[in-house]
């Protein structure tokens, strides 16, 4: 698929620092999906001043037509490089993934059709680990067994999940209804994206998917660990993954932002309650 066309359906933005690794087996897999698609895509990535590979690799699948590459000359933090993918999107909707993720096979070639013909502004796309089958995804622990179309809201009232666009892979959204990612950006909580799609999107369409939209990898023991030191040493996380959202939250008590949906329906992927 040539990646040049002038109206893309989808960009697939994906932020990345010092993965090059992981981004290989993430652009390997669109390559191949994205060879049978009728229609256009449009893949970005945004790396944030990497000092290992990424620019040598990113810059083979450019010759390649697969993607456009992008560079900040500086390590800008996670939400303004996502907020710098995002506003060289040209596509009508907007994939966030992950570097250490992969497209799940065959899903892109269902998920065109479905932009193109559902009146949503927000799809929800389920994951799955590597090493699970890919039917067993996030709608089979919610149990949900065929698409549901809802608001937003009406989904975090019914299955709990707001912690679920902490992954940014779970949201395929319509770039024209989103706005306020660079302003909130500034606020450097990795979390940009989660706050800015529930306010957006609360009241908007929005489909669930029971498909796997995409795969993401098993961390080691290691990996966790120095995951977890990096992000508490920006001060990010505390004890707990959920703990990420209590920058959105303090906002939201103190009057900066409103809050998109009652503040008892802020729980996370297992059902719990928001610790407020």
């Amino acid at each position: 698929m040539d990646v040049s066309q002038s109206t893309p359906l989808l960009t697939i933005a994906i932020p990345t620092l010092n993965r090059a690794e992981k981004l290989t087996r993430l652009l390997d897999s669109l390559s191949a999906e994205s060879k049978s698609l009728s229609w256009p895509i449009e893949i970005i990535v945004s790396d944030n001043a990497s000092t290992d590979d990424t620019r040598r690799i990113a810059n083979g699948y450019v010759s390649s037509g697969l993607i456009h590459y992008r560079r900040n000359t500086t390590n800008i933090g996670f939400d303004r490089n996502l907020a710098a993918a995002i506003g060289c999107a040209r596509g009508e909707f907007v994939w966030l993934m992950g570097d250490d993720d992969r497209v799940a096979p065959g899903f892109l070639s269902k998920l065109g059709p479905i932009l193109r013909n559902e009146a949503v502004d927000l799809v929800i796309a389920c994951d799955v680990r590597e090493d699970r089958p890919l039917e067993n995804n996030l709608a089979q622990f919610f149990g949900v067994t065929e698409p549901v179309h809802a608001p937003l809201k009406e989904f975090l009232v019914r299955y709990g999940l707001f912690g679920i666009l902490l992954c940014m892979g779970h949201a395929i959204f319509r770039r024209a209804a989103a706005e306020g990612f660079e302003r909130i950006a500034l606020l450097h909580t990795t979390c940009a994206h989660v706050f800015v799609l529930a306010r957006c999107f609360a009241e908007r369409p929005t489909l669930f998917l029971t498909d796997s939209a995409f795969i993401t990898p098993v961390m080691t023991r290691a990996e966790r660990t120095l995951y977890w030191r990096r992000q508490v040493a920006q001060g990010l996380y505390d004890e707990a993954w959920f703990n990420c959202l209590r920058p959105f939250m303090e906002l939201v008590d103190a009057g900066v932002f409103v809050s998109p949906v009652p503040r008892n329906v802020f729980r996370m992927n297992y059902h719990q309650n928001w610790p407020l």
